[in-house]
């Protein structure tokens, strides 16, 4: 089963709840690779069942159930909205995620098919564009939410931010993949190109676009 880690988008304090970008389309390192993971391809059926939450992947102990959850899917977003429990370890949580301390949500899931992308291959399907080399997962069942205290994907943060602006998850995630890509005009290249993917757009719009950020240069 693997996992993946996204963040806190808002949240109620009087009805102890919030909402989680729990998972996006949007390529993670695996190894040494690319992999992708297809929302429109998860299957809901099985978590909707039991439609727990669980700190930390601790999903054999009971006493490790800290709510419940709400799974519906958003363009090329997966959205957790999440109850918290009354009870004293979930209490302890809530008041950690209330008071801004904790943000972090992983999913686990079981992939239950993988389209492996030679270099330059291109794949679109359900809305998902990717582009070898790389691991597509088109077909996967979720099986938990967690909340956890690292993520493993350190520009989520600036993506939940980004929404929270009106900017779709997508766009946020690949403007803050920009920000971070200034070690190599490969990377800000591919960046670029699949924000303009992402959003329809060409290179040069997307170029213009992004010109106002100072912390890299803009596409030439």
């Amino acid at each position: 089963m693997r996992n993946h880690q996204l963040f806190l988008r808002s949240r109620d304090s009087q009805a102890r709840k919030a909402r989680f970008v729990a998972a996006t389309q949007l390529p993670i390192q695996v190894g040494g690779g690319k992999e992708w993971l297809s929302i429109a391809g998860m299957s809901l059926d099985r978590y909707s069942q039991n439609p727990v939450v669980v700190d930390s992947h601790r999903s054999q102990e009971a006493r490790s159930v800290i709510g419940r959850a709400e799974i519906t899917k958003e363009g090329g977003s997966l959205l957790a909205d999440i109850e918290f429990a009354s009870t004293p370890a979930a209490s302890e949580i809530w008041s950690l995620i209330d008071g801004g301390f904790l943000r972090a949500v992983s999913i686990g899931f079981l992939p239950q098919s993988i389209v492996t992308l030679k270099n330059n291959e291109e794949y679109k399907q359900n809305g998902l564009k990717a582009r070898g080399p790389g691991n597509v997962i088109d077909k996967s069942e979720l099986y938990e939410i967690s909340v956890v205290a690292v993520p493993a994907d350190a520009g989520a943060l600036r993506r939940s931010a980004m929404a929270s602006r009106g900017l779709s998850v997508e766009m946020g995630a690949l403007v803050d993949k920009k920000v971070q890509a200034s070690d190599g005009a490969q990377t800000l290249q591919d960046c670029v190109q699949a924000l303009a993917d992402s959003a329809g757009m060409q290179v040069n719009e997307v170029s213009s676009y992004l010109s106002g950020d100072s912390t890299c240069p803009p596409m030439a």
